[in-house]
């Protein structure tokens, strides 16, 4: 039994091949008459082209069947090809799906680099400012650092005068106290005068109360005397 054909070149190989009648199918009949003998030659002759033709048909069919095997490494081939082509296409379809969706996000990234640059932008104009501010009032600060240093440096000069000031009344205040100590002192020394002038003036009075007294008496006697004197004249 012949292979089923794979190909149009081997359905049209196979149908010549039906034309030809086989060996096997081949019905030799014997005559009864003289001429049986040629006839069977000629059958005999026959027979042997047809096992050539089938023998050539054969080598066709073996033939065909290797082109038929090429042919289907071909398609197998093709048909591989045609995978890979379909699988490149999908991949295509799904680069091309991938490169939109790259694409949209680009759009979206330069909308949001758009964006981020305004705001940097208007970020650097607040740090500009922010900057101009620093440096101002870096300046204001120097300022007052300055003025509180000379401050600082006039309230040492203060402090020195009023220490010197405060040595010196410190000073004055010792001899104060040196001049209050010999005052009370004084005053003490005044008491004690004053307490022994009492005592002399109260002997004073006394001895003058009796110096009167004594002076009384001798201004009686005198006067009795006198009187006796001027009597005796």
């Amino acid at each position: 039994m012949a292979d089923k054909p794979s190909s149009p070149l081997l359905n049209r190989d196979a149908k010549q091949q039906n034309n030809v009648v086989g060996a096997e199918s081949v019905v030799v009949g014997i005559a009864k008459d003289g001429n049986s003998s040629q006839e069977t030659d000629s059958l005999r002759q026959e027979i042997g082209n047809l096992k050539s033709t089938l023998s050539a048909k054969d080598a066709t069919m073996s033939t065909l069947r290797e082109q038929n095997t090429n042919y289907e490494q071909q398609v197998n081939e093709l048909q591989r090809q045609l995978e890979e082509l379909t699988a490149s296409q999908q991949k295509e379809r799904e680069n091309n799906a991938n490169s939109e969706q790259l694409q949209r996000e680009l759009t979206d990234v330069n909308e949001k680099y758009a964006t981020l640059e305004s705001e940097c932008a208007q970020l650097k104009d607040e740090k500009a400012k922010l900057q101009q501010e620093l440096a101002e009032t870096q300046q204001a600060t120097q300022t007052q650092i300055e003025q509180l240093t000379q401050q600082k440096e006039e309230a040492d000069n203060n402090v020195s005068v009023l220490t010197e000031a405060k040595q010196a009344l410190e000073e004055q205040l010792n001899a104060l106290q040196a001049e209050q100590q010999l005052q009370q002192a004084m005053k003490d020394e005044n008491v004690k005068l004053n307490e022994q002038i009492t005592q002399l003036q109260q002997t004073q009075t006394s001895a003058q109360t009796d110096n009167d007294k004594e002076k009384e008496e001798l201004g009686n006697k005198v006067s009795v005397l006198t009187e006796a004197k001027q009597a005796l004249e």
